[in-house]
């Protein structure tokens, strides 16, 4: 059982630890999205591959952005965040590759 972070998204549903959670920015109504973890200090954060570790009670309290919305859970909806892991996975091999180059004496 997902354990409940003790908040709850725009339409009012629990949101939990795994859960994938949306944030649309209020500049270009783009949509972030993270996963709802915890942290070895049992306090609730969300994380993407461009943002480490946020305080989940920042963005539900509105001070880090707009209202959060569940998409999905990771256990049950992996394929949401596979644009993620991609991206992560070729941004490390990017980096691997530049400093192979570097080591070489090529970059």
């Amino acid at each position: 059982m997902k354990e409940f972070s003790g908040y709850t998204d725009c339409e009012g549903k629990n949101i939990c630890e795994g859960d994938i959670v949306v944030k649309t920015t209020s500049l270009d109504k783009s949509e972030w999205k993270y996963v709802v973890k915890m942290d070895e200090n049992e306090c609730f954060t969300i994380a993407n591959h461009f943002e480490k570790d946020g305080d989940l009670s920042m963005y539900c309290n509105g001070m880090w952005g707009g209202p959060l919305e569940i998409k999905g859970n990771i256990y049950d909806n992996p394929e949401l965040i596979q644009e993620e892991i991609e991206y992560i996975k070729l941004y490390r091999e990017t980096l691997r590759i530049g400093k192979l180059a570097r080591e070489n004496g090529k970059a």
